[in-house]
């Protein structure tokens, strides 16, 4: 059997929050000599999780329960507090869809640009144009916004090329 693309085993993220709060001279001289209070946040706690090549995920969860954590967590952003993470590939974070567009560059330009950004050869971006264009813009009419300029898109269609792209 294949590696897996992702396999986490017993994962554990805590964050150590310092509750700082001087607001007087009294309050910082105080605070110079006294230890500030600290607490331990755990975020994630013995998370498993396999997903194999080829196979599609989604983390789901109410605001707050860590799913942006993970996500940091598996692209190496953040170092786990213990357990493994094992990534086979490359891993493209999209800590914010869209970063590195050019808003004067169009689509395309942008495409190019995008694509080499995440390690991809000019042949590479080439044989998967066609497939991108068609993903992020899955109408005719919307597709031939590719040679426009990014600052006439929309919020939405920026995210579904970012997204087509990585």
């Amino acid at each position: 059997m294949a590696r897996p693309a992702i396999c986490i085993e017993n994962l554990h993220k805590t964050f150590l929050l310092r509750h700082r709060t001087a607001g007087t001279i009294k309050r910082a001289v105080l605070n110079a000599f006294l230890r500030n209070p600290v607490e331990r946040r755990e975020v994630l706690k013995g998370i498993n999780l396999t997903i194999q090549r080829g196979e599609t995920a989604a983390i789901v969860g109410r605001n707050g329960s860590g799913k942006s954590t993970l996500l940091a967590l598996i692209a190496r952003v953040y170092k786990p507090t213990s357990g493994h993470i094992q990534v086979n590939g490359t891993v493209a974070p999209l800590l914010e869809l869209g970063a590195g567009f050019h808003p004067d560059l169009t689509g395309a330009e942008n495409l190019e640009l995008y694509g080499a950004i995440l390690g991809l050869t000019s042949r590479q971006i080439r044989e998967r144009a066609a497939q991108i264009v068609e993903f992020a813009f899955d109408t005719p009419d919307l597709a031939e916004k590719i040679d426009v300029p990014m600052r006439n898109y929309s919020d939405g269609m920026k995210m579904r090329l970012g997204f087509s792209v990585a």
